[in-house]
């Protein structure tokens, strides 16, 4: 079987094409520093500001959902292994995917403040509710990081017992 030079060419040129757009397309969601998230955060006033800040909590919301799944996977997987060391594998995972968990609590938090801002100036926007947003299952958490003049009764879920 003979391969010419020019298959081979396009072959290569596929692969870097694909190589160049696949990180943009795991880069869909904006990078921010944290002083640039502070400085929007506390200098939103538009809808469209507010758009932004919930559409960003909710994509690390998202991201912070996976780690958890995975880290839950991981102490599935090393849960019953003999223990050699203190601490285990297992340990890692449970205490990582604990960490994660409550991270996208809190950015599941945030959203809704963000949320609810938005919804205040945009009367056609509609809000996911936090119930929605718990896409791991993890219930979101009740004491939340933003101050009390922030929260709102209605949107917090009691925790599962």
């Amino acid at each position: 079987m003979t391969v010419n030079r020019f298959s081979i060419g396009a072959i290569r040129l596929a692969i870097c094409a694909i190589g160049m757009i696949l990180p943009a397309a795991a880069q869909s969601q904006a990078q921010y520093s944290r002083s640039e998230l502070h400085t929007m955060m506390r200098e939103a006033s538009t809808a469209d500001q507010y758009r932004t800040l919930t559409t960003w909590f909710r994509g690390q919301e998202t991201i912070f959902r996976g780690k958890a799944e995975a880290e839950n996977k991981d102490y599935e997987q090393y849960k019953t292994t003999v223990r050699t060391k203190a601490p285990t594998r297992a340990d890692n995972a449970r205490s990582m995917a604990a960490h994660y968990s409550n991270k996208a609590d809190q950015m599941a938090a945030l959203a809704v403040r963000y949320e609810t801002q938005l919804a205040r100036l945009d009367p056609s926007y509609r809000p996911i509710r936090a119930a929605a947003s718990a896409a791991a299952g993890t219930p979101i958490m009740t004491s939340s990081p933003c101050p009390a003049a922030f929260s709102h009764p209605e949107e917090r879920t009691p925790l599962a017992q």
